[in-house]
């Protein structure tokens, strides 16, 4: 994306051409990034085929409202192809008087203009954190999810200069690294910013981006916009409340480094941009550093000795990054310094474990895993299994237990085994043992996980179906081989296949390692 010249006190045409032009940056390399990630590299198909259906962030107030209208203003244009669907979206906190009115006057203004409008009511839950940190984690929580739930493709704010030179300050008394002192970046994907979405799987909002166009266009511009467009907002009494940290910052701070140096803001500006070009450098460093780490079958997992020859500025990177790509909060500084000095001191056999929110990080051998704490095990008890007509079972988990049917000739289920016969998912009780493979004998179920690498802390989240009092299969190793028959010619036959979460031991493939094995030498 090449960055616009900043360009300071226009007039009329030029500033809305100026600000269009800066909306319009990112949301054509967004488009084209999309198109890559979609197998099209066409420079004609790009506009054609993939335009950005976005969501403004509007809070009603002079910023968010120049958004609202170049926003409106471009999606109408007859002639563009960028953006395909507009909304806007309030999130009403409950947190001043006025909130009702600001949510009427923002759904009047959509209203006028021809736009989508949703109402998002959200509980600011402080938790220790401040009312602004709490206010800012339950906005972009509820934005996610509605863009999400809508099929949209970016969440666009109208966050400017002065704001980014706010969280600059903020950030740096904080003593906040590179990334932090970054201030925003123009794209990001929100699933980054908020460590992914509650109750979903991770991915679920990997393809919503952050778009944040106007980082280097000043507030005073944008009311400019604001006055020339006879433009109608709102204003929050308590952006004059100097005991909020950002609002000291702008009210009090601000002006007094611009007594000290006039015009500092372009200088600081620029200082910041560095700044996040050179975290842009370490970034895709430490994505590099991750791929080289990452165990191969399960993603969810580094390599421990692979991580630890790479020095320790890039450990530490890399070990950030992978988190981030899980969706998980990423700890501070000195809590993942103290994980890899552990990760360096420990042997295989050390018990190593890191609680990241709602993930635990754990070792076992050369491999450290990172998991959702709140994965479903097994219930207690027996749990019976009916087949649908498409032939899957839900299981306690949300997952499903499909059977599928195999090419002709292989030995699997009849239809009749699958709708005949009591068929039941049990916990481990220990003993239990299976036959993966012919003329081999059966074994204990710990030694065939620990032959098939699945840790012993996700042995207990995978299922073990019964039919008849008999153990047929067990998801992450496989089917018992005495439990299938031969097919007859024109007879179809089946295997079940377990659809494991996201975050769980899942990309070893229950046929793929058992077919592997069976034609590994025996032991």
């Amino acid at each position: 994306m090449t960055e616009p010249t900043p360009q300071k006190g226009l007039a009329g045409h030029r500033l809305t051409a100026d600000l269009t032009r800066r909306l319009i940056e990112p949301l054509e390399w967004l488009a084209e990034a999309r198109a890559r990630e979609d197998g099209q590299t066409d420079a004609f198909t790009l506009q054609a085929l993939n335009p950005i259906r976005a969501v403004v962030a509007l809070s009603g107030g002079k910023d968010s409202m120049a958004l609202l209208d170049i926003a409106s203003r471009l999606w109408k244009d007859p002639h563009q192809h960028l953006i395909g669907r507009l909304a806007a979206v309030h999130v009403h906190h409950g947190l001043q008087k006025e909130a009702d009115l600001w949510a009427t006057h923002c759904q009047k203004e959509c209203d006028a203009r021809g736009v989508e409008f949703a109402l998002l009511t959200v509980k600011v839950d402080e938790k220790g954190r401040g009312v602004e940190a709490a206010a800012r984690e339950a906005r972009y929580r509820a934005l996610t999810r509605w863009a999400a739930d809508h099929d949209y493709d970016a969440v666009i704010t109208a966050h400017h200069e002065d704001d980014r030179l706010e969280t600059f300050l903020l950030q740096w008394i904080r003593g906040a690294g590179p990334e932090g002192l970054a201030a925003f970046p123009t794209v990001r994907t929100l699933k980054d910013v908020e460590g992914g979405l509650p109750g979903r799987k991770p991915e679920a909002a990997s393809r919503i981006a952050l778009v944040r166009p106007w980082g280097d266009v000043s507030r005073a511009d944008l009311h400019r916009y604001v006055r020339q467009r006879r433009l109608k907002s709102v204003e929050d009494p308590s952006n004059a409340d100097t005991r909020f940290a950002r609002n000291y910052v702008r009210h009090k701070i601000l002006p007094a480094l611009e007594t000290l140096r006039p015009g500092f803001k372009k200088a600081a500006s620029r200082s910041i941009e560095l700044t996040a070009q050179a975290v842009e450098v370490l970034q895709s460093v430490a994505k590099e550093d991750v791929a080289r780490c990452q165990i191969a079958d399960d993603p969810t997992s580094l390599s421990i000795s692979r991580l630890l020859s790479l020095v320790p500025a890039r450990q530490s990177w890399a070990l950030r990054t992978w988190i981030q790509s899980l969706g998980f909060t990423v700890p501070n500084r000195a809590r993942l310094e103290d994980t890899l000095r552990q990760l360096r001191e420990s042997g295989h056999d050390a018990q190593v474990a890191m609680q990241l929110g709602t993930g635990l990080m754990r070792r076992w051998g050369d491999r450290l895993s990172l998991r959702a704490e709140d994965l479903s095990p097994v219930p207690v008890g027996a749990t019976p299994l009916v087949w649908s007509g498409d032939l899957t079972v839900t299981l306690p988990d949300g997952q499903n237990l499909r059977a599928e049917r195999l090419p002709e000739g292989e030995p699997g289920l009849t239809h009749e085994d699958l709708m005949r016969g009591q068929w039941t998912l049990r916990p481990r009780q220990g003993g239990e043992r299976l036959r993966l493979f012919p003329h081999r004998p059966s074994k204990a179920l710990k030694d065939l996980f620990a032959q098939a690498g699945v840790p012993p802390f996700d042995r207990t989240t995978l299922p073990l179906v019964w039919h008849n009092d008999e153990l047929i299969y067990v998801a992450g190793l496989g089917m018992d081989v005495r439990r299938l028959t031969d097919a007859k010619a024109g007879e179809a036959r089946y295997r079940l296949y377990y659809e494991a979460p996201a975050q769980l031991w899942s990309d070893v493939k229950d046929d793929d390692w058992q077919v592997r094995m069976a034609n590994a030498p025996r032991q």
